[in-house]
C-alpha cells in the first residue's frame, strides 16, 4: 500500500534529504547553543568576581577607560565582540556603576542580544558588584510609565513616535532582564517585569 508522505516522491526515494539533513544540523546546533547557555549559566551562579591581587595586574589607566566606557555608552551593541576582549585587560572595579548603567542606557537591537549578554557575563564573573549595580537600572528603565497630560492641558501626552520608541525600548530591556536572568546574572526579574 502506498501512503502519501511530503517529502517522498511516488517513488518511494526521499525528496527532502537535503531538508532533512539541513534539520539535523540545525537540530544539533540549537542542542549545542542550550548547552553552552547551561554551561554559561552554572559559571555565572558560581562567580564571585575576581581578587584584589588579579585587579591590580589589570590596566587602570584614565586612557584606557575613559574610550572604553564610551564605547559602552554609545555604540555597544555594535562593538560587543570588541568589548568583551577588552573586559579582562582592565581594572573596571571603580567603574561597574557606570557599565551597568551604559548597558541598560544602551540602544540595544534584539538581533545583538547575545552579544550584549555576553559582555554582561565577562563584567559579572569579573566584578561581583556587577549584578547587583546592574538590577536597579534595569527596574527604572524598563518601568517608566507613559507620561501623563499636565493639569488643563488636552490631547495626548505623547506621540505615536514617541510611544513606539518607549514600548520598543521597554521590550529591549524586558528582553535583556530575561536573558540575564537565563544566563544566571540576576537572581530573579520579578521586580523587573
Amino acid at each position: 500500500p502506498f501512503f502519501f508522505c511530503p517529502w517522498r516522491t511516488q517513488s518511494g526515494h526521499a525528496a527532502g534529504s537535503r531538508a532533512g539533513a539541513t534539520q539535523a544540523r540545525r537540530l544539533g546546533s540549537s542542542t549545542m547553543a542550550i548547552e553552552q547557555r547551561v554551561a554559561q549559566r552554572q559559571v555565572n551562579l558560581a562567580a564571585k568576581g575576581l581578587g584584589e591581587d588579579a585587579l591590580k595586574l589589570r590596566d587602570s589607566s584614565l586612557k584606557k577607560i575613559t574610550p572604553f566606557l564610551k564605547k559602552i555608552k554609545e555604540r555597544l551593541g555594535e562593538e560587543s565582540a570588541k568589548l568583551c576582549t577588552e573586559i579582562p585587560k582592565l581594572n573596571l572595579s571603580k567603574y561597574v556603576d557606570e557599565v551597568a548603567m551604559g548597558v541598560v542606557e544602551a540602544k540595544i537591537k534584539l538581533a545583538e542580544m547575545p552579544a550584549v549578554v555576553e559582555l554582561c557575563s565577562i563584567m559579572h564573573q569579573s566584578y561581583g558588584s556587577f549584578a547587583p549595580a546592574l538590577l536597579p537600572h534595569l527596574i527604572k528603565f524598563a518601568s517608566t510609565p507613559a507620561p501623563k497630560n499636565a493639569p488643563g492641558v488636552a490631547g495626548p501626552a505623547e506621540t505615536d513616535a514617541d510611544r513606539t520608541a518607549r514600548l520598543i525600548r521597554k521590550r529591549s530591556l524586558l528582553r535583556l532582564a530575561l536573558d540575564l536572568l537565563t544566563a544566571g546574572i540576576i537572581a530573579q526579574a520579578a521586580p523587573v517585569i
